[in-house]
């Protein structure tokens, strides 16, 4: 069989499904998405600059359904399993950036714009806090 073909016989088929329910599942959902950026190496200001891009659908979703409030307090939830203390006093949009760091912050559109300037000045770490080997 072509492999652009979809083959409802196939038990190997990847194959998605919406269920229906009247149980909120945001909470969980919201969960799971923080913690997956979380363990990829994001830090809280970047994830929370991923549930307002409208591009990330999912994660806009809870965004516009819940509220800002409710997701950051579900990302400092998140990083508080893993031993990562969030300090949104530094993360405010009303706080300017320290001068000529304007690189260092995310933008809602580009969470990973500044990344790169951002590997340059401290160390990579996993979600436990140890340093990652460098892959350069």
């Amino acid at each position: 069989m072509p492999k652009d073909e979809y083959d409802p016989e196939d038990p190997l088929e990847l194959c998605g499904v919406g269920l229906l329910t009247e149980e909120d599942t945001s909470e969980a959902m919201t969960e799971c998405f923080i913690d997956e950026f979380l363990r990829l190496g994001h830090d809280a200001r970047q994830v929370l600059a991923l549930f307002r891009n409208r591009h990330y659908t999912g994660m806009n979703m809870v965004f516009q359904n819940r509220g800002e409030d409710f997701v950051r307090a579900k990302i400092t939830e998140v990083f508080g399993w893993w031993k990562r203390p969030v300090s949104w006093e530094e993360a405010s949009e009303e706080t300017p950036p320290p001068a000529g760091d304007e690189s260092r912050l995310p933008v809602a559109g580009d969470p990973h714009e500044g990344v790169e300037e951002q590997r340059h000045t401290q160390p990579l770490r996993d979600p436990m806090g140890n340093p990652m080997p460098s892959l350069d």
